[in-house]
């Protein structure tokens, strides 16, 4: 999909949720990943508020 378009949701298709997990202990935001993802939850994880800012500044939340 190019950049700007949206994807449309058919009947059927729920849109997925995202989190944002910054953490620096490796097995602490492993864990917490493993949570959000058993719930469905799409989940980006960085090490620090540095690789975070850098991640939402290239878009990293957006929907696949």
């Amino acid at each position: 999909m190019g950049q700007g378009q949206q994807k449309r949701l058919g009947q059927g298709q729920q849109k997925r949720r995202a989190v944002l997990i910054v953490e620096d202990d490796v097995e602490l935001r492993s864990l917490t990943a493993a949570l959000f993802e058993d719930e469905e939850v799409d989940t980006i994880e960085c090490e620090s508020a540095e690789a975070a800012l850098a991640t939402l500044l290239i878009g990293g939340l957006k929907s696949p």
